[in-house]
């Protein structure tokens, strides 16, 4: 692994302005609805039908659904890029980056977990796993960001070494990003007894030196696990260039054209 130091959880911030993530999530859950003004902690008072996530029912709510099969999401995703290249992209040492192409939706209505709860084999930690025991590689690193405020029964909860188990909630609002090693340190849910909504979502980066002492053969073979959608460069993977800033070996999203905001004063700020 070429920078060990990223497997230390790191928490920083960004420009709500200039990437505006949650009001695309807003626009895209929430924009066709009489009840557009609710807030995306507030979704669940919509009232559209849920179920307790399962290994077997995992990204398939009605929110989900939504949000993958948006025809606003290519808006999203090409901010999302901008986001890799300004903000993520400076924390690794290599010029190519091997990027998740697509961030993972997350949503914890109440009475309900994020992950599926019926994993990990702990009731009192629903979904608990690190990343390594579904087919992701070890110098991959996670990136979580939420978009409505986390509490301690509706967020993630995380150790902060493989193997320690002192797992603490993390307690972020939007505008915060938390990277942590989740192909080793375990990480759960709570059971979200008391609300209200969570939304978030994350992602996956490593350096290109890294993905290339991958086995291929071993990449080829591996898939995610519950849309068995390959985990190579132009599939679940896309390939960033710091000197070209250019995406590559991923699916076409460009359909509509980037907006970002302007901002009179971008900064990232780490602690």
């Amino acid at each position: 692994m070429k920078q060990f130091e990223l497997t230390k959880e790191y928490l920083f911030s960004y420009d709500v302005n200039t990437f505006n993530f949650a009001d695309l999530v807003h626009e895209i859950l929430l924009d066709d609805f009489e009840g557009s003004r609710v807030l995306l902690d507030q979704v669940h008072t919509l009232n559209k039908s849920s179920h307790v996530l399962t290994f077997d029912s995992d990204q398939n709510l009605y929110f989900h659904n939504k949000y993958y099969n948006s025809p606003k999401l290519p808006r999203l995703l090409n901010v999302y890029r901008e986001f890799i290249k300004t903000v993520i992209a400076p924390q690794f040492v290599d010029n190519q980056l091997v990027v998740q192409a697509k961030p993972t939706f997350r949503i914890q209505l109440p009475s309900n977990t994020a992950i599926p709860s019926d994993i990990g084999g702990d009731p009192m930690r629903p979904g608990l796993h690190c990343d390594a025991d579904y087919n992701h590689p070890d110098v991959e690193f996670n990136f979580w960001v939420p978009f409505t405020q986390c509490l301690p029964n509706n967020t993630l909860h995380l150790e902060s070494k493989p193997g320690k188990r002192d797992f603490r909630p993390m307690v972020l609002v939007n505008g915060q990003v938390l990277r942590f090693w989740g192909a080793r340190c375990r990480h759960h849910n709570k059971m979200n007894e008391q609300g209200p909504t969570r939304i978030s979502f994350d992602f996956r980066v490593m350096n290109k030196s890294d993905w290339d002492s991958v086995s291929p053969l071993w990449a080829e073979q591996r898939t995610t696990v519950q849309r068995s959608i390959k985990l190579t460069l132009g599939s679940y993977y896309m390939l960033y260039d710091k000197e070209t800033q250019q995406f590559s070996q991923h699916e076409t999203v460009d359909r509509v054209p980037m907006v970002v905001k302007e901002s009179s004063s971008f900064a990232i700020s780490f602690s």
